[in-house]
Parts: C-alpha cells; structure tokens; sequence
C-alpha cells in the first residue's frame, strides 16, 4: 500500500500538519484521523485510518458518506474489502483499519474550438457550448475537436465540407478540420466516433 499511494509519503511537518486531521473518537484507546491525498495527486482522494486498542469493538464515526475499507482486521492492501454504509464503521477489538475515498472518476468531455472570419481561433469550449459568434455576420473557417478524459478507448473524426471545395479528408483528435486564410465558410459538418 505504502509503494503505490503518494498519500503515505508526506515528507514535510508542513505536509503532515496540512493534510492530516484528527477525527473525534468519543472511546478512549482509539486513535483516527484522515490523510488529504488529493493535496498530493493520490488517486485516494481521503484516507481514514482508524487504530482500536479496545478489547471490545469501537464506532468511529467519519467525515461522511462513501468509504471502502481495503485493511480490515484479516487482510491488508489495496483492494476494496468492504463497502461502509454510511458515515460510521466498526472497528474490532485490537484492530486498525484504513478506509478510503476514491477520486471521481472523470467523465468524458468533448471540446472544441472554431476559427472565426476576421478573428481567428476562439478559445476551446465543452459539451454543448457555442463556438464562434452570434449576430456579427461572420463565417465559421474551422474547426478543431477532441476527447477530455477519454474513458470509451476511441477517437473522435470530423470532416467539414467548404464553400468551393466540397468534403474535406477525416481528421481526428484536435486536427484541424476546414481552411484559414482562405475566406472560405463551412458548410457542413460530420463527427463520428471510432475505435482505436
């Protein structure tokens, strides 16, 4: 566990004093806290270490919702063991565990950019945003599309069709579709989805 997650390596008092904090035990003999491995790009988003000295079981309540247990009194790693409902764990007599929080999974943006008549690249925008302008009276030239967080394994191909010259080739992943400096328009446009 100590080899694979950043979290575990805080090297600096400065390091551990931000991004440790004690959790409220109500037990005596039971030590908690939680370890802040986004501030270090963990892909344990929190970690919550629990230690019971108790010879009974202890209830350590935790920040909130959504913990996975990977150490638990019989095994240790980094595989999920246990799912936590809700925001409090049992910790066994004479047990330690570790519960973590995973960073969300990012979702796949598409992002795109267009080259405008008489003023250039716009900046990229995502997932439904215009590109371009309204009411200025000025032709889109180009265009340029790609995938943010590509969870589906694929790419996205585009080909423009403009004025005088008809369908362009298929382009993909952030090539630039269309023409600049030529004061042609698009016409049309095609996207599609492939896989690698």
């Amino acid at each position: 566990m100590r080899k694979v997650h950043q979290v575990f390596h805080m090297n600096t008092t400065k390091e551990i004093q931000d991004n440790l904090t004690f959790l409220n035990a109500d037990q005596n003999n039971v030590v908690a806290y939680t370890l802040n491995g986004k501030a270090v790009s963990d892909n344990w988003e929190r970690v919550a270490v629990i230690f019971n000295a108790n010879d009974t079981a202890a209830a350590v309540t935790l920040p909130d919702d959504g913990w996975d247990i990977v150490v638990n009194e019989e095994k240790a790693g980094v595989d999920v063991l246990a799912e936590v409902s809700g925001n409090q764990v049992q910790v066994p007599a004479y047990a330690y565990y570790v519960l973590v929080k995973k960073a969300p999974k990012a979702t796949l943006q598409v992002s795109y950019r267009t080259h405008v008549q008489n003023e250039g690249w716009q900046p990229y925008v995502t997932d439904g945003m215009m590109s371009g302008t309204k009411g200025k009276g000025l032709r889109l030239e180009g265009i340029e599309i790609l995938l943010n967080n590509n969870t589906i394994g694929g790419n996205v191909e585009y080909r423009t069709h403009v004025q005088n010259q008809g369908w362009q080739k298929w382009v993909r992943d952030d090539a630039m579709s269309g023409t600049k400096g030529k004061s042609l328009r698009l016409e049309s446009i095609q996207i599609r989805l492939v896989k690698k």
